[in-house]
């Protein structure tokens, strides 16, 4: 079911229904995308591989900001990771040089300093560009918190 890519992350069980699933996934960013772990810390690959990405990042004092909740930067980063996973899970090592073009998000509450979740669904897949949607949950109460979304230019050539 779920998949760890972070510092010590280790794959578990995994949910495949079409693609790739979360241990697959994991693999591949921990080949072609290490910094990943630097940059955001420890997530939490729940589901992928069918269209639809579920990830979770756990929650670390650094994402705090004054007022008690979480950054605006560390929101868009987990969107914009969990759709580059949605990514993944569909095209495998195919998508790894996809890249952001454009990203749009609305900060909808202000979220605990506590794990976000955030789910991605591609709304269309292209052969040049994959538009997604990520909505970003906090915590426990699952209180949808932001909303973006996300432009990806897929790779002219499959990666080498």
């Amino acid at each position: 079911m779920t998949t760890n890519v972070g510092q010590g992350g280790s794959a578990a069980t995994e949910t495949r229904s079409s693609g790739l699933g979360p241990a697959a996934v994991g693999r591949l960013l921990a080949a072609h995308f290490p910094e990943v772990r630097e940059d955001i810390g420890d997530v939490e690959i729940r589901h992928c591989g069918d269209g639809r990405a579920d990830v979770r990042l756990v929650y670390e004092a650094r994402f705090r900001r004054p007022g008690g909740t979480i950054s605006g930067p560390t929101m868009f980063k987990l969107a914009d990771l969990a759709c580059y996973v949605a990514i993944l899970g569909v095209l495998g090592e195919a998508g790894i040089d996809a890249v952001t073009t454009t990203m749009t998000i609305n900060f909808l509450a202000r979220p605990l300093p506590e794990d976000l979740v955030c789910q991605v669904e591609i709304l269309r897949k292209g052969r040049r560009q994959v538009a997604c949607e990520a909505r970003i949950f906090s915590g426990a109460a699952e209180k949808l918190v932001a909303q973006a979304s996300c432009i990806y230019a897929l790779p002219a050539t499959p990666h080498s």
